[in-house]
């Protein structure tokens, strides 16, 4: 009996230690990696690595070991790109880096190997951004949606004026981001207090982020950039699901994954065929796209899905920035307060229009997002083949780490705090203030 119990279990984790073993004389036969703190046998750097907060111990290996450096864990090595010069040489090869590192939980698992966000490259994702390039991919497919966007603004505005607190001012802007964003891609307008949809959607992302999050189930500064262990040991793919409790939470969460997918593309459908789908992402692929295959629609479901997952969260995340950038510079809120009303007066709202006549108030977003990175490590590529950048020879399967934070904070500006505009580009703002 404890055979049987234990063979399913001890198998695919016999082989974990052989495979450390031969990935790390593998990559030692092909050549030397980019120059980065010493590790131990066999688990590499895995107890260097932090407990939260990556990008500032990132940011300590650059200024000791350069623009391009590199650890490893368990065998599994990461290079770490510290300026902008060596993240614009990786971006020059997008046929070696264009694809995302597996993630078995979250992707094969739980589904989101489907998205955008962890598909690997290939055709089905040059399909996904076929479609968004066809949708949304220049100044006038875009223009559609800006009374979308400029109505849910107002909903916004009289939400926040209803309940001011600072409790309620989180609410509403994950709120904004939602409806935007079930707006543009789905037509729905999303009820005013629980959403059907909404709640749908949220509970799947949340899965994704506990699904993806370093540490939510094995502690991130053993193992970073990892939630479950099948993520660094893809062979306990093999476990039985009655032995391994991953699997049987992945059942679940691939259940909310297919729900947040279908319901809300099943809700277009209906529209369409009573007459009354306004103009979004997904009507407008369904009425253009005269004949579609099971393919075809599956691969619409999901590339519609991605849209939340990808904007809602770091949309949101850089309202709040917003708002404490305000709090904390007052004097740039008040600059930016005279302009808006020079150029739209008190009969009306700002509108997307006003942009081009408003360079203070856009050079304060643009250094909002400098300030407060809502992605201060980006999304990990990974190699698709051997290569070298920057002199440095990056094997197979090695993931890229773009440090945006450290280029953003230290290039920039060497003082981490909200700078007072100074953009080459701006020579003075309303009222002679100087950038």
């Amino acid at each position: 009996m404890m055979q049987s119990i234990t063979i399913p279990i001890v198998l695919p984790l016999t082989g974990v230690l052989s495979f450390v073993i031969v990935r790390l004389l593998f990559q030692k036969a092909r050549g030397s990696l980019p120059p980065g703190p010493a590790g131990l046998p066999l688990i590499g750097n895995v107890l260097d690595m932090p407990s939260s907060s990556e990008w500032l111990r990132f940011a300590e290996w650059g200024v000791k070991w350069g623009q391009i450096c590199s650890v490893t864990l368990l065998g599994q090595p990461i290079v770490i790109l510290n300026s902008a010069s060596v993240m614009e040489e990786v971006d020059s090869k997008t046929a070696v880096f264009c694809t995302r590192p597996r993630l078995p939980m979250a992707g094969e698992l739980v589904g989101y190997d489907q998205t955008l966000v962890l598909m690997s490259y290939g055709p089905r994702f040059r399909t996904y951004r076929k479609y968004f390039a066809k949708q949304i991919g220049s100044s006038n497919a875009v223009a559609r949606f800006v009374p979308m966007i400029e109505a849910e603004t107002h909903r916004f505005l009289r939400w926040l004026l209803l309940k001011p607190t600072a409790d309620s001012i989180s609410t509403h802007l994950r709120k904004l981001t939602g409806a935007i964003i079930l707006r543009i891609t789905y037509g729905i307008e999303v009820q005013e207090e629980e959403d059907p949809f909404v709640a749908l959607i949220e509970k799947a992302n949340d899965n994704f982020n506990a699904a993806t999050q370093p540490g939510k189930f094995i502690p991130s500064w053993r193992l970073s950039f990892r939630a479950f262990l099948v993520d660094v040991f893809p062979a306990m793919l093999q476990i039985p699901e009655i032995f391994a409790p991953f699997k049987q939470t992945a059942r679940v969460w691939a259940r909310a994954t297919k729900n947040m997918v279908d319901a809300p593309y099943s809700f277009v459908q209906k529209q369409i065929s009573n007459g009354t789908a306004p103009v979004s992402f997904v009507s407008s692929l369904l009425e253009e796209e005269e004949k579609l295959s099971t393919e075809d629609i599956r691969d619409l479901k999901f590339t519609a899905a991605s849209f939340y997952g990808g904007g809602a969260d770091t949309t949101a995340a850089s309202l709040h920035a917003f708002f404490l950038a305000m709090v904390l510079t007052p004097d740039v809120q008040r600059t930016a307060q005279i302009e808006i009303d020079s150029v739209v007066g008190s009969a009306r709202l700002p509108q997307l229009s006003d942009r081009e006549q408003l360079p203070y108030t856009s050079a304060v977003v643009t250094e909002l997002l400098r300030w407060h990175s809502v992605a201060p490590l980006g999304v990990p590529h990974a190699a698709m083949q051997d290569t070298v950048v920057n002199g440095h020879f990056i094997p197979k399967g090695a993931f890229g780490i773009r440090a945006f934070w450290v280029v953003a904070s230290l290039q920039f500006d060497s003082k981490l705090n909200f700078r007072k505009l100074k953009f080459p580009y701006l020579a003075s703002g309303p009222a002679g203030v100087e950038h």
